[in-house]
């Protein structure tokens, strides 16, 4: 008989909605729950739906390996498959720990860990959520009170600390000893990777690179400084000054396009507008890339990583931001590196919250490759 196979469960939470999986040690989905945050009923609710939704995913997980196993057995006890996040997959148990009378996989009864993601700085060696605003999270134990639930260890990581282990272990940084995960979106926050370990700073609180200082008396950031890297180059400081010159030129194709309502210019839009040959457009987008660049350029300098991965909706401009980047990076990274940092489009998609919390809990359980 095989011996049963561990697993966690992976949360992902967010202003508006937390996200809840089942995952495999190898990053198969087994289950994925969504529910809203509803943050305005106070964090005490929060927490409490974040316990429903665990409960939720466990439950989704076992139902649907029992009903492979069922199926399976109506097919002269050959497994059809199951449920997976990335496509179908070979097993039929259940996660009660039932093995299909001794075909297929097997599963431990109850989660390895739980493994949780949120916005913010985590005091992780407590399991204490330190300053998450959106949430109304401030030193409020999350992991002592989960465990007291469900029995298992709880590990809680910063979102963007999660997504950057789990590109390395799920996703486009696999192999790499050395990742910095960028996600850019309506601002900029990263992730380190350093020797096969994330690294979290002195308070828990490193890899804050939005807030880098790029141009002295630049435009003010959500922060309270100017000049920032994320208040000049993430999604919604492209959207702002795209609003700022088709108000200006209101004969320009950016005005046309938005219908003369501004506030309806977003990424996308500045991007379809640029690829049909509107200047102004384009020099929104050669700004922020300009910006991006130096950015890149500074943490490759800095850290000298095997690959920089770059998630969030900015990414998803494709080929026009990763053309002029990676040109932009060549030319202003040290020169006597042979093999500079490769820049890549991160690729879990949906998933990522969901596999970055799960690969935070696998690698605590070590089971991580580090």
């Amino acid at each position: 008989m095989t011996a049963a196979e561990p697993w966690v469960v992976a949360v992902d939470v967010g202003g508006t909605k937390i996200a809840t999986g089942v995952v495999t040690r190898s990053g198969e989905l087994l289950s994925r729950v969504v529910v809203p945050t509803r943050a305005a009923e106070g964090p005490e609710a929060i927490r409490e739906r974040i316990a429903e939704s665990i409960a939720e995913a466990i439950e989704g997980a076992t139902a649907t390996t029992e009903a492979v196993a069922a199926a399976g057995e109506g097919q002269n006890g050959q497994a059809t498959g199951m449920a997976r996040g990335h496509g179908q997959g070979d097993g039929r148990s259940s996660l009660a720990g039932q093995d299909g009378r001794g075909h297929g996989r097997r599963w431990q009864p109850r989660p390895a860990a739980i493994g949780l993601a949120a916005p913010g700085p985590m005091d992780t060696e407590r399991g204490v959520a330190l300053a998450a605003s959106n949430l109304g999270w401030y030193d409020l134990p999350v992991g002592p009170v989960l465990e007291e639930r469900f029995g298992c260890p709880v590990y809680l990581e910063n979102d963007a600390n999660a997504a950057a282990l789990g590109e390395w272990l799920f996703g486009a940084g696999r192999g790499a000893v050395n990742l910095i995960y960028v996600t850019i979106s309506t601002g900029i926050g990263s992730g380190l990777v350093i020797g096969g370990r994330l690294y979290r700073g002195k308070h828990f609180n490193a890899g804050e690179v939005g807030h880098m200082v790029l141009l002295a008396d630049g435009p003010l950031c959500t922060c309270g400084q100017r000049g920032c890297w994320e208040a000049l180059a993430s999604g919604t400081a492209i959207a702002r000054d795209a609003r700022q010159i088709a108000t200006a030129f209101p004969e320009g194709e950016l005005y046309r396009r938005c219908g003369g309502d501004v506030t309806k210019i977003d990424v996308p839009l500045v991007a379809e507008v640029a690829r049909a040959g509107d200047k102004l457009a384009r020099e929104v987008l050669d700004q922020a890339i300009r910006y991006l660049g130096i950015g890149f350029s500074n943490l490759i300098n800095m850290f000298d990583p095997d690959v920089v991965v770059v998630g969030g909706g900015v990414s998803n401009l494709g080929e026009a931001l990763f053309g002029p980047l990676g040109e932009y990076v060549a030319r202003h990274t040290e020169r006597r590196v042979k093999e500079p940092a490769r820049i890549v489009r991160a690729a879990l998609g949906e998933n990522s919250g969901i596999l970055g919390a799960a690969a935070v809990a696998w690698q605590e359980l070590g089971d991580g490759r580090a």
